[in-house]
């Protein structure tokens, strides 16, 4: 498949078995020889984690499927590839899996940015960089502490050129009723600093100083006021002459208009150039026809005026709207300088390194005289480079890879990109589809200029292959894809959307249809929003419920553009569950974030409360945490007089008043920790349970991660925690629970499901970060600064294209960039679907001309005035999808288990019974369930069982006989001593012990004298082992609390043991 010294490409687009593609090549590789280690030679790179776990996993299960005999399709294309017989093939597979098991760490499988830290960690010396410096990739912390340095910078002298300029910023901001806090813009410069394109201007413009831009600021403003005052006393010459010429208001064309264009520039209100209206009256003098011939002696003033400010303007205005945009981002560029320094200062304080920088050195590296050295210590070992998803490739990464592939080709070895720049949705992340969509689009290797002397086709075999048939989707859904995107260039000039989309997947490989659905419905100018809301859930739940005739709900993805869309579904699902009492269920990333745990809430305000224990707001935010994950079970008509209380107590008060409830609180006892420390003994000092909770490991799992990369103490998370950082983590959801997914479109890409709706295939066309740029200053001699920084605005009056051409040529790259990335948004929603395409075409008041509406209604509906309903494909017949669907939505979450790919959660029970085992184990299950929800009251079991029944947890027929073995133990005068004394119960409460291990007894009980009292339930017969346990949980509760502990096992049939 992969010939020696060559580079092959392949374009795939959605669904046509990229991955099959990658592994079979990677296959063939490892197996065309008996060297069971020639995976050792592969460097495979792809753009995210997810991906690149994705391809391992796909490689091994593969490699395991033909070691086994299996894998058939795979199998039989190798063995044509690589000239052998079956029976080779797989004793060859057998090798190389048993090889990669053992040898993990040499399988090169990871994203780019890992591969590149691995690099400048390898050639650290000659990069220049100090080995005990960290990498640091969390960019927004990082602009937070840069800006926070600067600021003390310029505190610590009295008196500073960058105090005052700080000091006078800020002045100005209120001045013109904006923000005082200028630390936003100022980040903002922090990160441009990071990005490739902008990183050069700033290093240029750090030459300059603080006083030359003071100075460059208050030329820039004379300007703009002359050019202003000027256009407006030629606008008071129009509009004098206008008043005295004695022409009556009804012989004037559009009069209206007339004055309101020279009243706004007379009144210094507004300076534009004159419409396409105005210019066409000017051609009749500004007057009705019928008056022409009447008054147009009078008009020559009026004419001449109008001229004269017209030259003007289209002499002036260009230059005054790019000043004026320069102003606006003069302020925070001034501070480049200093803001480097900070960073510098910050870095070295620190000893980081950001992964920015990283690319750059190696770049620099790559392309100078000891670039060989690097070859010979890494290039030899990788002679085949795989790159995924090289769309998704910025050009300094590719910048950094080239030079070892071509190294790696001229020793016989290969290349393989393989990309789809229809699928490119990271702009924002600095990728760069321009160099995928330069290759393909006349499959030219030259246009990656690799060589200087001597092209790819010359010394290198090249080969290049669209992926045309799609194995996911059925026909319709391919068909409507491809006449919904594919396209044609209408001139000369190829816009990227352009080049991509003149080749979409021609056909389907499936032997069903498929179906696709799009609603349209019409703009209502006076639709307020909540009627389009209410429009838009009808569809939704209307559209679910017609699915669900055929499909179960887990076979359902809703796909949307923003989070605030799918807190919208959510909510509606909600309220369909309460009010038609409605099956429906929904996961999402939201469904399963870390920060909404009220146990993590709880730590997270506790960590932030350690160091300011008098902060009285802290303090209100612990407490409210602390009640809200019911540790504090207090009363409603109390709570008010004890949180009071509380807040108004002293340190070792309110310290006391905590060991009341939480015996082990002791905030001395972590002082000076790591942050994942203080946490996890918080978690014990708070009695929160751990072993089984997904959502606090993870946050604990997020605090190592973050302390690695950025130590923080208390106080810095806090500032971290509440700059909205927190919502990023979360846990994904178990597969089993039978329920839709709420997801955004970049979240879905590389996934797939048998149903997709879009309720929202209605957004505007804008760039994800902020859309500015640097435009060379060739026009203002005077001001030594070689760029200015504007912001883009898409130009569609064509007098301003005519009068502003170099700002026109880069605002127009730029919004084709705009409208490809956003149509590719919408070509990777619509290529998730495998059976089913629901599409919901609504927009609100108005139709934005740059916008996914506007592109599908000029499409489908062009003339349609009313709602319509357009239809492709078949609902039936469809491949069967089982409606088996695991039942065990309600069940909770359960154990985390830690592996090497990462987090994994598993749903169910802790044990694995046998058959014969089963009907006991469940009941003892349950009776240690209801003894658990009635917190060992024998009257709260009627409440225990209730909520026990509507989980679905135990079945109306078994009451009579769980209800009599629960009453039997509570009544045990045991049990009911335990009872009477106990000030708290904890069920299943997880002991950490001091090596990490974890123990969780079924319920810790806790006494108004401080005794503690350990319980564990068992099932069946008395046995050693049980009483082994217990004494294991009674001895590491010693090693913790100095209390009296007492040990009980209860049993099933009544009985109550002491340990």
């Amino acid at each position: 498949m992969l010939q020696p010294a060559s580079l092959t490409v392949f374009n795939a687009s959605a669904g046509t078995g990229k991955t099959f593609t990658l592994t079979r090549a990677y296959l063939n590789i490892c197996l065309s020889s008996d060297n069971a280690f020639a995976y050792r030679g592969i460097l495979a790179l792809t753009f995210t984690k997810k991906a690149a776990a994705e391809m391992r996993n796909r490689i091994l299960q593969m490699l395991q499927e033909i070691s086994e005999g299996e894998g058939r399709d795979m199998a039989e294309l190798l063995c044509e590839d690589i000239k052998c017989s079956p029976q080779t093939l797989q004793a060859r597979a057998q090798k190389a899996l048993s090889a990669m098991i053992h040898d993990l760490a040499a399988v090169s499988i990871s994203t780019i940015d890992k591969f590149t830290y691995r690099l400048a960690r390898s050639f650290s010396f000659e990069l220049g960089i100090n080995t005990s410096a960290r990498l640091r990739m969390d960019q927004k912390i990082m602009a937070q502490q840069t800006v926070d340095n600067l600021f003390l910078k310029a505190g610590e002298e009295e008196e500073n050129e960058l105090k005052k300029y700080i000091q006078e910023l800020v002045r100005s901001q209120i001045y013109e009723d904006k923000s005082w806090n200028i630390s936003a813009n100022l980040q903002e410069v922090v990160h441009d600093l990071q990005k490739e394109e902008e990183r050069e201007v700033y290093q240029n413009l750090r030459e300059i100083p603080l006083s030359k831009f003071i100075e460059t600021r208050k030329e820039i403003t004379v300007i703009l006021k002359e050019i202003s005052e000027k256009s407006a006393e030629l606008a008071q010459q129009v509009i004098y002459e206008r008043a005295n010429c004695g022409v009556p208001e009804d012989a004037f064309s559009f009069l209206k208009n007339f004055n309101t264009f020279h009243e706004k520039i007379a009144a210094k209100q507004e300076l534009r150039l004159p419409t396409n209206q105005l210019l066409n009256i000017r051609e009749s003098y500004f007057l009705k026809a019928k008056y022409a011939d009447k008054y147009s002696g009078s008009m020559s003033g009026i004419a001449e005026a109008f001229d004269t400010l017209n030259t003007y303007l289209h002499e002036e205005v260009p230059r005054y709207q790019l000043l004026k945009m320069a102003a606006s981002y003069m302020d925070s560029v001034a501070l480049t300088g200093a803001l480097i320094d900070a960073y510098n200062d910050l870095k070295e304080e620190e000893q980081f390194v950001h992964l920015g920088e990283f690319k750059e050195k190696i770049h620099e590296l790559t392309q100078s005289d000891t670039a060989d050295f690097i070859f010979e210590r890494l290039g030899d070992r990788y002679q085949y480079f795989f790159i995924d998803e090289f769309q998704d490739t910025s050009e300094i990464q590719w910048k950094n890879l080239k030079p070892l592939a071509l190294h790696a080709m001229a020793n016989n070895g290969s290349t393989m990109l393989v990309g789809d720049p229809k699928q490119s949705i990271y702009r924002w992340r600095g990728s760069n589809p321009q160099m995928f969509l330069d290759l393909i689009k006349d499959k030219d290797p030259d246009r990656f200029s690799v060589l200087p002397d001597q092209t790819i086709v010359q010394r290198y075999h090249f080969y290049s292959e669209t992926l045309a048939v799609n194995y996911r989707s059925g026909s319709a859904i391919v068909d409507f894809v491809r006449n919904t995107f594919v396209r044609k260039a209408e001139d000369d000039h190829e816009s990227p959307a352009d080049i991509a989309y003149r080749d979409v997947t021609e056909k389907s490989a499936k032997n069903f249809p498929g179906y696709v659905q799009m609603q349209y419905a019409p703009i209502i100018e006076e639709e307020e929003d909540e009627d389009a809301n209410d429009a838009i859930r009808t569809y939704t739940i209307s559209t679910i419920k017609e699915i669900l005739k055929d499909y179960q709900q887990s076979h359902i993805a809703i796909l949307i553009r923003t989070k605030k869309e799918g807190q919208k579904i959510a909510q509606w699902i909600a309220e369909e569950q309460t009010t038609n009492n409605s099956d429906l269920r929904v996961i999402s990333n939201e469904s399963f974030i870390v920060e909404q745990h009220p146990p993590v809430k709880v730590i997270a305000a506790a960590i932030q409360l350690l160091p300011a224990l008098k902060d009285e707001q802290k303090r209100l935010n612990f407490i409210f945490e602390l009640i809200e994950c019911g540790l504090l079970n207090w009363q409603n008509n109390e709570i008010n007089e004890k949180i009071s209380h509380w807040i108004k107590q002293d340190n070792q008060q309110f310290t006391s008043t905590l060991k009341s409830y939480f015996p082990q609180w002791d905030p001395d006892q972590l002082a000076f920790l790591p942050l994942p420390e203080t946490a996890i003994r918080l978690v014990n000092q708070l009695h929160l349970k751990i072993h089984d909770d997904v959502f606090l490991q993870a946050f604990i799992n997020h605090l190592r991660e973050i302390q690695q990369d950025n130590p923080m103490d208390e106080e810095a998370f806090g500032k971290y925690w509440n700059d909205n950082n927190r919502e990023n983590i979360h846990v994904e959801a178990p597969s089993s629970i039978d329920a839709m997914t709420i997801l955004t479109i970049h979240k879905a890409k590389g996934l797939e499901w048998p149903v997709v709706i879009m309720p929202f295939a209605n957004w505007k066309y804008e760039a994800r970060n902020n859309s500015t740029t640097w435009m060379p200053n060739t026009t203002e001699k005077n001001i030594d600064i070689s760029h200015f920084k504007v912001r883009l605005k898409k130009i569609e009056d064509q007098n301003e294209r005519e009068v502003l051409p170099q700002y026109k040529e880069v605002s127009d790259k730029h919004y084709e960039a705009v409208e490809f990335d956003n149509l590719n948004l919408l070509y990777v929603a619509f290529t998730r679907a495998s059976h089913r395409l629901y599409i919901n075409l609504r927009a609100k008041n108005k139709v934005e001309k740059f916008s996914t509406y506007a592109y599908l209604q000029e499409k489908y509906f062009p003339e349609a005035n009313t709602q319509d309903i357009l239809e492709w494909g078949e609902k039936y017949p469809v491949p069967k999808i089982s409606k088996e669907a695991s039942q065990k939505t309600e069940r909770a979450i359960g154990s985390l288990a830690n592996t090497h790919s990462g987090l994994r959660l598993q749903v169910g029970r802790r044990y694995s019974p046998g058959v014969n085992d089963l009907p006991s184990i469940a009941r003892g299950n349950s009776i240690h369930e209801i003894l658990q929800y009635a917190q060992l009251n024998i009257e709260e079991l009627d409440s225990a069982w209730r909520k026990l029944l509507a989980a679905k947890r135990v079945k109306s027929e078994e009451k009579e006989d769980l209800f009599a073995a629960a009453k039997k133990i509570l009544q045990n005068p045991v049990i009911q001593k335990i009872r009477s004394e106990a000030r708290e119960i904890l069920s299943e409460q997880s002991i950490l012990l001091p090596g990490g291990e974890v123990l969780r007894p079924d319920a810790l009980i806790f006494t108004r004298d401080s005794k503690i009292y350990v319980i564990d339930y068992k099932s069946g017969a008395p046995k050693n082992q049980h009483i082994s346990q217990l004494t294991a949980y009674i001895n590491a509760m010693k090693q913790i609390y100095p209390n009296e502990i007492k040990g009980y096992l209860v049993y099933v049939n009544g009985e109550v043991i002491e340990g």
